[in-house]
């Protein structure tokens, strides 16, 4: 489970790092999940295992772990919770808490705040917290 990626194409432009030339791959991508994350159970985990040893070794990652799913016969399953979210000190903490499960670009000081309003505050998180309000307003007292 995560943000699952359907009918993509190798990237065919030399320069770029997601490059993979014909003579590697042609076709689309079995679906794969990307990103900063993904869910699996220890069964699935298991069956990927098993998998990989029949899926050559491939430079792109995430489309990997999709080719090793397609041959242990792993389905893919989109979560809205996956998507790719930047972290934004601007917005409400309640925003991340509440609905996503992976954040890209956040420094070591934000992970310990937002885990410190997580174990105080996150009670306090309702659908009205998630409106864009900024931290400042959000740490401020009454």
């Amino acid at each position: 489970m995560g943000r699952i990626f359907v009918e993509t194409y190798p990237v065919r432009i030399w320069w770029n790092k997601y490059y993979v030339p014909y003579s590697l791959y042609s076709g689309p991508y079995p679906p794969y999940a990307g990103g900063g994350g993904y869910l699996l159970s220890r069964d699935a985990l298991s069956l990927l295992l098993h998998a990989s040893t029949r899926v050559p070794l491939f430079p792109i990652d995430d489309a990997y772990v999709g080719m090793v799913a397609q041959a242990a016969n792993l389905p893919a399953r989109h979560h809205p919770g996956f998507m790719p979210v930047e972290y934004s000190p601007s917005r409400h903490p309640c925003h991340y808490l509440n609905s996503i499960m992976v954040l890209h670009k956040l420094l070591p000081t934000d992970l310990l705040h937002l885990w410190s309003f997580h174990q105080t505050q996150v009670h306090s998180c309702n659908d009205s917290a998630q409106d864009g309000l900024t931290l400042a307003r959000a740490n401020s007292p009454g």
